[in-house]
């Protein structure tokens, strides 16, 4: 195992724990609940890219490129509705948090399509690593658009 997959590997266990601790520390506190699903989709994530830099199958490393994917693409709104909730601006912003929500389930589903991502090929020391399709700038977009804003 490489040290990227090590990384990703220890990331995805932190913070399946860290989600976990949050959550059980006080289950119906709404700003608990949402920070653990954040923490889990980001364990999910790190799962995901373990999977696709450890994997010298095809078929295992393209099932996790899918699941880095969707929790990557829900990722960004989880945190923006954590902060929003933090600093008491959720119901300001409610009709952004459900567009982005409704985006991110869009996005969820064109990821499963070759507008998305095409498959996976070789990059660099990496076996297998996303071949994006024409559709796929939407997502660091959307990201990099919905963090900037969370900030």
């Amino acid at each position: 195992m490489n040290g990227f997959a090590f990384s990703s590997l220890l990331t995805a266990i932190l913070s399946f724990i860290l989600a976990a601790f949050v959550y059980f520390k006080n289950k119906n506190f709404r700003l608990n609940k949402l920070w653990a699903i954040t923490s889990f989709s980001i364990a999910l994530w790190s799962i995901g890219l373990f999977g696709v830099t450890f994997f010298d199958s095809y078929n295992y490393a393209y099932l996790s490129q899918v699941i880095l994917d969707i929790a990557g693409i829900f990722l960004p709104i989880l945190f923006l509705d954590f902060v929003l909730t933090l600093v008491e601006k959720k119901i300001k912003y409610k009709k952004l948090v459900n567009i982005c929500y409704a985006i991110s389930i869009v996005l969820s589903a064109l990821s499963l399509t070759p507008l998305f991502k095409k498959g996976l090929k070789s990059v660099f020391e990496f076996q297998y690593w996303i071949d994006p399709g024409p559709l796929y700038i939407l997502f660091p977009v959307y990201f990099l658009f919905i963090a900037i804003f969370a900030v």
